[in-house]
């Protein structure tokens, strides 16, 4: 680590100008504040050195050099960068350098969770980049160091930003086809190197948009045997034309203001599509900046012989272009909140009475972010954050450093959030439900309150993402293992609302293949297959043979469930409710007579009941329903001497197995040894009668017989109502079993 501290005022004085060697351009990294008084001064800012304000006070630097998206970056201060070659060691002939395509530097990049600032081009950068077809600088940029776009022979025109104030010796020279270059606003603000466009034969069409002319340090910035054009404004053509540095070029004062300020645009507006444009909330949204791109790119066609009309169209459609960019909106989620202009971050104190509130601490990348949830309440918000489960509350006055926001366990007072510029937004506490409270401002460890509008501070809000270290959130891996371990033990469901969740590592570690039901929080927002929020399950998917069981009745909006069936009959047991259909007949018990039990055909059957079922068609047995209420428990009946048990979770009978039976190869058979019932099947009980088996008779529909003999209908047997057996039929109702096994209703009048 390297640590550079800089006071706040300027007290370096030399005695002279070679304190350092006059014959190397040192370069001078001074803090961004006294670059003025360094250049200024000729034994700091003297033609043989070169000053960057690239520092700020007190700031600790890392030198690791970093990757990102093909562009290799060197660390300037504590959150600025430079871009540097990406091979091992200085690009030349037979090195030649790594970088190739369309090359654009970002104004900021990101690495490892931190934002850099991008402020210079280092030496030799793009020394022998022979395969790079372009370069795109950004604003921002402040210097441009010695040889750093050099031989780089397939590039064709370069744009140096307006911020770039500094360019060192051989900066752009040597680039063969290289042919129109445009300097930015402040390129006179500093002494330039040596020869910095210096090629051996070939001349330029450079475009100067600055104000004031720039000092050369000699003659040879450009090939002076091949007069380059240099545009200038008319203003100051004479400037250029008595500066015997410069009049060895030909000068032409053809550069309108008008030209200018769409130079100027096109600049602005390309820094939009650099800065602005993200997938965070507030920044512009990527879709919609063609338009934009598509003004910029024909504002660039325009030349210096563009009329006053042409010139006043390109930067109006670039203006109305960018009316039109549409901002991401901010949603709800987990965000962490980062104020815009400190660094730090937003969060909340673990005390929500007077001694409490939200704070601030400084954004360490290292650590876990305290995250909120944020929920829609009307136009407003609820602030929750995820590590103490406390909401953003109103402004309270008394403690000693002046008025903040308290913290609260109930969603009472809204937050409104509002859009300020691009990725930025401002947060007010509502007092009342209805009047807004003074800006947010920051000080002291607090959040605090303020009267004054120049003390408002603007906030990012960043979004969880997978993967990140979120700081009251589990992290996949947890939810993974509770919900493994839920399984494992063979829980049939598992209460996470307590916890704070976001919602894909939930999802991605539902398992499959098991009735495991998750409970969440409510204001999660997290909805799926088998979890229940506010006691509502957007689709429940039962899996046969495994258990299932819930703390307390539901409501599903769909429901599902599915059996692969060997015999014609067998028995049922669903959370919800079921019907008849033209593949499958639901029964109730009804009674038994001797070694037969007689069935009763059910249209519906209830959530929670069991029955037996008949498949009419096919061998899968599938169930649905919407819109259901989803029983937790099992609804059996409480006494009767003939009873059908079911089961949700399994069970295994060991106790009264004499009168315990299970249904097998269409018969309910007697348990000799302990049974074991799957989920969502049943068994039935019965007192007084110990077949070894019983056989199924259905009730058919009732039908009406005048004086009808028994030996008529073929009948093996007849039974009155009361279940005696007859030798014939009788007035009145008549229970008939046939030789082919049916059974009939059949009423004699």
């Amino acid at each position: 680590m390297l640590k550079r501290v800089y006071r706040d005022f300027f007290s370096a004085l030399l005695y002279d100008k070679d304190t350092f060697d006059g014959g190397y351009a040192s370069t001078i990294h001074v803090n961004s504040s006294l670059y003025d008084d360094y250049i200024k001064d000729s034994k700091w800012g003297g033609t043989f050195k070169n000053v960057v304000g690239d520092l700020v006070d007190g700031e600790t630097i890392s030198l690791t050099d970093f990757t990102v998206n093909g562009i290799k970056y060197k660390m300037v201060s504590s959150d600025r960068v430079a871009v540097t070659y990406p091979n091992a060691s200085k690009p030349g002939s037979s090195n030649i350098n790594e970088y190739s395509g369309d090359i654009v530097v970002p104004s900021k990049v990101t690495y490892q969770g931190k934002t850099y600032y991008v402020r210079g081009i280092a030496d030799y950068a793009f020394r022998f980049a022979s395969n790079v077809n372009s370069i795109t600088l950004p604003e921002g940029l402040i210097y441009i160091g010695e040889e750093a776009i050099y031989n780089a022979n397939t590039i064709s025109k370069l744009t140096v930003p307006n911020t770039v104030r500094t360019l060192r010796k051989y900066a752009l020279a040597e680039n063969s086809s290289l042919t129109k270059v445009t300097f930015g606003e402040n390129i006179a603000n500093n002494k330039w190197g040596k020869w910095v466009c210096w090629r051996e034969s070939g001349a330029y069409d450079v475009y100067m948009i600055c104000d004031t002319k720039p000092e050369l340090p000699d003659d040879y910035t450009f090939d002076d045997s091949h007069a380059s054009t240099i545009h200038v404004k008319s203003a100051n053509e004479s400037d250029y034309t008595a500066d015997s540095k410069w009049n060895n070029q030909t000068i032409s004062g053809d550069l309108s203001d008008g030209f200018c300020d769409l130079k100027s645009a096109i600049t602005t507006n390309k820094s939009i599509l650099t800065d602005e444009v993200g997938t965070e909330p507030g920044y512009y949204t990527a879709a919609s900046t063609t338009d934009l791109n598509t003004a910029i790119d024909a504002a660039e066609a325009l030349t210096t012989s563009a009329t006053a009309s042409e010139i006043s169209s390109a930067i109006d459609d670039m203006t109305t272009a960018r009316a039109s960019l549409a901002v991401s909106p901010l949603t709800e989620g987990y965000y962490f909140i980062e104020n815009a202009e400190k660094k730090q971050m937003l969060y909340a104190e673990a005390a929500y009475a007077a001694e409490g509130g939200l704070g601030y601490q400084d954004l360490d990348e290292s650590k876990a972010k305290f995250y909120f949830r944020l929920t829609k309440k009307g136009s407003n918000w609820y602030m929750k954050c995820v590590k103490n489960n406390l909401y953003a509350g109103k402004p309270v006055n008394g403690n000693s450093v002046n008025e903040y926001i308290t913290l609260t366990e109930d969603p009472e007072f809204e937050q409104v959030i509002t859009y300020v510029s691009p990725g930025k937004f401002k947060i007010q506490s509502l007092y009342d439900g209805v009047n807004a409270s003074y800006p947010y401002s920051v000080s002291g460890g607090w959040v605090l309150l303020s009267s004054s509008e120049n003390n408002r501070t603007c906030w990012y809000f960043h979004p969880a993402t997978i993967g990140e270290d979120v700081n009251g959130i589990l992290t996949a891996e947890e939810v993974g293992n509770k919900v493994s371990n839920a399984v494992s033990n063979g829980d049939s469901y598992l209460d996470l609302s307590s916890y704070c969740l976001v919602s894909e590592y939930l999802i991605s570690n539902m398992p499959a293949s098991s009735n495991l039901l998750v409970k969440v929080a409510s204001d999660s927002g997290i909805t799926g297959t088998n979890i229940v929020n506010n006691s509502v399950c957007s689709s429940l998917v039962l899996t046969d043979g495994q258990p299932f069981g819930y703390y307390k009745d539901f409501t599903a909006t769909s429901a599902s469930y599915s059996r692969s069936v060997a015999n014609t009959f067998g028995t049922i047991c669903l959370p919800f409710a079921v019907s008849s259909d033209e593949n499958v007949q639901y029964y109730t018990l009804n009674y038994i007579d001797g070694s037969t039990l007689y069935l009763t055909k059910a249209d519906n059957v209830d959530a929670g009941a069991p029955a037996v079922f008949e498949m009419k068609n096919g061998t899968t047995l599938n169930a649905s329903a919407t819109d259901a209420e989803v029983k937790g428990s099992v609804v059996n009946p409480v006494d009767g001497s003939l009873k059908l048990m079911g089961t949700f979770d399994g069970e295994t009978i060991t106790t009264n197995l004499a009168n315990s039976y299970y249904i097998r190869n269409n018969q309910f058979h007697k348990a000799t040894n302990s049974i074991t019932v799957a989920p969502f099947r049943a068994y039935f009980t019965t007192t007084g009668s110990e077949a070894k088996a019983f056989n199924f008779c259905t009730e058919e529909n009732e039908t009406a017989i005048d004086n009808v003999q028994c030996s008529m209908l073929n009948v093996q047997c007849v039974y009155d109502a009361n279940g005696m057996k007859l030798q014939s039929l009788r007035k009145g109702l008549n229970i008939v079993k046939m030789n082919n096994g049916n059974v009939q209703k059949v009423v004699v009048k």
